[in-house]
């Protein structure tokens, strides 16, 4: 790899991880605030700082925006909303089926038909919502 291609890739990781960061600021801590109190709930403090500062943000700005600059596009607000929704689903999933030893019905059915899902307690809810919208959208 050229230098010259060394710091255009840099510049470009530097940008989209500033977009994302902005995004966070602006759509996926204000959501995580509105989740805890529309399902009286709260996510453990090292799983919050994980979805803001890990799944939130690199995988979004390092996975799906290089993908789509594979392919000459950039990440629309809509894809980036979606992967960052992916980002809260992650760790909440692995606490439902690690942790909550969700059964395997139930994992088939918030993962294909989580309208149909019955959620107890608080990751299920979120699990749930989040989900539901991907699903529709």
């Amino acid at each position: 790899m050229s230098f010259i291609s060394y710091i255009r890739t840099a510049i470009h990781v530097y940008r989209e991880i500033s977009i994302q960061k902005k995004f966070n600021n602006s759509f996926l801590i204000p959501y995580l605030d509105e989740l805890e109190k529309k399902y009286n709930g709260k996510f453990q403090p090292e799983q919050r700082g994980k979805i803001i500062n890990y799944y939130g943000l690199f995988i979004t700005s390092f996975l799906c925006s290089s993908y789509k600059r594979l392919y000459g596009k950039t990440l629309s607000d809509d894809e980036r909303k979606r992967a960052t929704l992916f980002g809260i689903l992650t760790p909440v999933g692995d606490d439902l089926f690690d942790i909550d030893k969700l059964p395997h019905e139930s994992i088939k059915e918030i993962t294909f038909h989580p309208e149909n899902f019955n959620a107890e307690g608080f990751s299920s809810h979120v699990a749930k919502e989040i989900q539901s919208f991907l699903l529709a959208n």
